[in-house]
């Protein structure tokens, strides 16, 4: 992740919802959107621009439960 701006790891958020996932990773210095993608059920989550080690994650499910 060294070749981004910021940060050398950014923030990496997930949705997942029945049928449909996404995830992005954003710069934690800028806010700054580095990439995003959205798929059909989780295929898609061996994209290698998900950093292994994340420094902070956020999760959402779908229906909200709470």
């Amino acid at each position: 992740m060294g070749d981004r701006p910021g940060t050398t790891e950014p923030h990496l958020s997930v949705l997942s919802a029945p049928g449909l996932a996404a995830w992005s990773l954003h710069d934690r210095d800028t806010g700054a959107c580095l990439a995003f993608h959205v798929m059909a059920d989780d295929e898609g989550f061996d994209d290698p621009r998900i950093p292994k080690d994340p420094r902070s994650v956020s999760f959402i499910t779908l229906p909200e439960w709470s």
